[in-house]
């Protein structure tokens, strides 16, 4: 089934790659574009907004010609701290997690030996613990 999915993903980036240039230039006026309206002042926003786009496409790429599954993972009120996979910006917090403000990014592939499930974090998720609320 990777096999598969990754075999899909080739072509699809085949088909919408060679555009993909002309629409991350268009896409970065129309942020910039956008940005500077809401901005008191103009502030040159190009020269940032060109690395963290190109950033992006160049993770959306990766991500469809590879042979794996990516998923977002938010934690629920109650679970136990995993610092594996999760931080807490105050490390003086305690308890459990009380609310998870940004979701953990993990990439799940195969065990090429056996076939099982690998899941690798490549973000951890930011979560408040019970003891903010005092």
């Amino acid at each position: 089934m990777l096999l598969v999915r990754q075999a899909i993903g080739k072509s699809i980036y085949e088909e919408f790659g060679p555009t993909q240039a002309d629409e991350l230039a268009s896409n970065i006026d129309y942020l910039e574009q956008l940005l500077t309206n809401l901005l008191p002042e103009l502030y040159p926003l190009r020269s940032q907004l060109e690395p963290i786009l190109e950033a992006a496409v160049k993770i959306a790429n990766m991500m469809t010609q590879d042979q794996a599954w990516f998923r977002c993972v938010a934690y629920s009120a109650g679970d136990p701290l995993d610092e594996n996979v999760m931080d807490v910006e105050d490390e003086a917090q305690k308890g459990r997690v009380f609310i998870c403000t940004f979701p953990s990014f993990r990439k799940i592939t195969r065990n090429e030996d056996d076939g099982s499930p690998e899941s690798e974090c490549l973000t951890k998720a930011c979560v408040e613990l019970e003891s903010i609320l005092g």
